[in-house]
């Protein structure tokens, strides 16, 4: 009975600490992908000004620069819109079967992989308009999925499996250069995609568990030292 009333009596209070780590991440996401978007703008630009074969350094270049800002967000975008970003944002250059199932909706070879490997192939006005053809599709894509795709809502379970899931496309996709099969950038793709995972998981630091620490440290470690071996 004493201590019944001892701690009725005491005044406990719990300390409650919201999880805000989805919400930076989701911030931290939609920017990169407002940058990506303004980068096939200016990829879309370009390719229409593009008048002959000189052009295509310079595409080459922004093709480049395009597919690097992708591969900041890529690990989230593909695993929340798999089938959108395998059919026309960054799939293998194949034909594709509609998502629809119809028979005569074949939908031809289309997206960032296909583009990389447009640019790289004989410098001729008719490869130029191909190059066109693959860019208005792709900035029609992306600026379809960015009104249907955001605001995103993330929990922080989510933000470390697409982590894993982006690891494995680095190991698979990445570093074979399935990913790039003209330019064979996949080393600094890899790299791009493996400081963006980084950053991700660096929201986890603030408010972690004491006990978690030590693992959260060993996986610093391991980030910064698969960099270095790129």
């Amino acid at each position: 009975m004493v201590c019944f009333f001892m701690l009725s009596g005491r005044k406990t209070t719990l300390v409650y600490q919201a999880n805000t780590i989805p919400k930076e991440v989701e911030l931290w996401y939609t920017t990169h992908f407002y940058k990506f978007q303004d980068e096939v703008n200016t990829l879309a630009d370009l390719a229409n000004k593009s008048t002959s074969v000189n052009d295509y350094d310079a595409l080459r270049t922004q093709i480049k620069k395009t597919r690097l800002i992708y591969k900041n967000i890529e690990f989230i975008f593909d695993y929340y819109q798999t089938p959108y970003n395998g059919t026309y944002i960054n799939g293998a250059p194949l034909p594709k079967i509609s998502e629809y199932f119809e028979a005569d909706q074949v939908i031809a070879p289309c997206g960032l992989q296909a583009l990389d490997e447009a640019v790289f192939e004989v410098e001729s006005i008719e490869n130029l308009n191909h190059i066109k053809d693959l860019v208005t599709s792709l900035k029609t894509r992306v600026d379809f999925i960015t009104k249907t795709h955001l605001p995103i809502q993330l929990k922080s379970s989510q933000i470390i499996e697409c982590i894993r899931s982006g690891m494995v496309r680095i190991f698979t996709l990445g570093v074979t250069g399935y990913d790039t099969p003209g330019s064979v950038n996949g080393i600094e793709e890899s790299l791009q995609s493996m400081k963006s995972m980084e950053q991700a998981f660096m929201f986890f630091e603030h408010g972690m568990y004491a006990e978690a620490k030590p693992k959260f440290k060993q996986i610093k470690r391991l980030f910064k030292s698969g960099q270095k071996s790129a």
